[in-house]
């Protein structure tokens, strides 16, 4: 598996692939890199960052290393369905980056190393990564306290959420990890958030999958719902952009001095 034969994989432009690996070849990446990356990730960042063309330079790296990993994989049974969808967050990324600057590259490096290094795994529609409990939960009445093990479900973009893929999606994670060592699927994020139900039509997609959840606490302070609705952050909510008619109820949601949040909620992988 090569560098480039991975990009074509996960749908990750060939000029864009290739722009990148003329910077640095694959052999400089694990030279150079790869040391670095497999045992100091934050000196790893760092040493990213001061490359004179840092986006693409970390771009050429992780395919680099996404390439060399895949017998890794292979090895130890995960079908190639699974590896090429979960290295497929590098092209989400990649298309970000060049929305935002026009240039090919990656945004989110550090969010990557998840994927890269398999602490995090995509299954169907979303992406699962096991972790514990810093605080408590609560599914309807019953309390899970800290410590408890859980699925941290994630939910790429670029992808409709449609309700049979994400129940599919759950059932895969069921079988992939097993209903012993973890007690809930756990999600943060602005999908989540309640003023939601004020925004979208009754049966929306993003309602649904809210209601697969109990939705415990809220977080007033993180501003994700205006990044993931509008690509970017504005201090002025009429310079928001209403293309959609999510993007136009958020926008004079907003300009009324609303304020949407995320969502923490769990879900137990038996229900």
């Amino acid at each position: 598996m090569t560098a480039e034969q991975l990009a074509a994989r996960i749908g990750l432009p060939a000029e864009g692939a290739a722009c990148a690996l003329r910077l640095i070849s694959p052999r400089q990446a694990e030279t150079e890199y790869f040391p670095l990356l497999e045992q100091q990730e934050t000196e790893f960042l760092q040493a990213i960052a001061r490359h004179p063309q840092p986006e693409l330079a970390v771009l050429a790296v992780y395919l680099a290393y996404a390439a060399a990993q895949y017998p890794r994989w292979k090895a130890r049974g995960i079908p190639d369905e699974v590896f090429f969808a979960t290295m497929g967050d590098m092209a989400i990324w990649y298309r970000e980056h060049r929305h935002r600057t026009g240039k090919p590259g990656l945004v989110e490096w550090a969010w990557l190393l998840e994927s890269l290094k398999g602490r995090l795994v995509r299954l169907g529609r979303l992406q699962y990564q096991p972790r514990t409990l810093d605080a408590p939960a609560r599914w309807q009445e019953e309390v899970f306290p800290a410590g408890t093990r859980v699925l941290e479900v994630h939910i790429p973009a670029e992808q409709p959420l449609a309700p049979q893929a994400v129940a599919d999606s759950l059932q895969q994670a069921r079988v992939w990890f097993g209903q012993k060592e973890f007690a809930l699927f756990h999600c943060h994020s602005w999908l989540l958030a309640p003023a939601l139900r004020g925004l979208l039509p009754a049966g929306a997609n993003l309602l649904r999958f809210q209601d697969l959840f109990t939705v415990y606490d809220v977080d007033m302070t993180c501003r994700q719902a205006e990044e993931r609705v509008f690509g970017a952050l504005r201090d002025d909510p009429s310079a928001y952009p209403g293309n959609t008619r999510l993007q136009r109820s958020l926008r004079d949601y907003l300009q009324q001095g609303g304020r949407v949040g995320v969502g923490i909620g769990c879900r137990p992988l038996n229900a």
